[in-house]
């Protein structure tokens, strides 16, 4: 008994079903491209007894002038039942980017204990660039590494801290406890 190759689809041919099931066209190999890509399954090509029902093929597809309903010659299958995330939906075009305007940035006053032609002022020890002192010198993903690892570092000094005021407390309640014996 025939069963529909269509993904989802479980028809299967049997007296009184009322569906019509047709074989893939192995003669017409650009016809044949055509039904293959539109059933969209992966490495898969079909039997010569694989088939398909006539609910993935639009009614301006099957010709029923004689006692038989059959394909037209230049029918493929276009209605299937795809899950979303292999339906392919159209993408809106891109936009063209807006044009961008540079504006000129005024240049500081140079420091009054800076010499001429420096590019950077020292502040202490730190040297910071005068020009791209926003940019991060690091990728996000690196950066997110290490907001990771300082964030365990902080977790570790919690509970560290706890368990050293825990101790401390514990031993405070020992030495009140010694000494109200010493004194009874």
């Amino acid at each position: 008994m025939p069963t529909c190759v269509a993904f989802g689809c479980n028809n299967k041919q049997f007296s009184g079903c009322g569906k019509t099931f047709h074989r893939f066209p192995h003669s017409d190999a650009a016809r044949m491209e055509q039904w293959v890509q539109n059933v969209r399954r992966k490495k898969w090509q079909p039997s010569k007894k694989s088939v398909l029902c006539s609910e993935h093929f639009k009614e301006a597809c099957f010709d029923h002038t004689g006692q038989t309903v059959r394909l037209r010659e230049s029918a493929v299958p276009t209605l299937f039942n795809f899950p979303k995330c292999i339906q392919k939906t159209p993408k809106p075009p891109r936009k063209d980017p807006a044009p961008r305007q540079i504006k000129p940035e005024p240049t500081p006053a140079p420091h009054p204990d800076q010499e001429e032609g420096s590019s950077s002022c020292t502040t202490g020890d730190a040297v910071v660039q005068k020009e791209h002192v926003y940019s991060m010198s690091d990728s996000p993903i690196i950066l997110k590494r290490k907001l990771d690892v300082a964030l365990n570092a902080l977790e570790s000094t919690k509970k560290k801290l706890k368990y050293t005021q825990q101790k401390s407390r514990r031993l405070e309640e020992k030495i009140e406890s010694l000494k109200r014996l010493l004194i009874n």
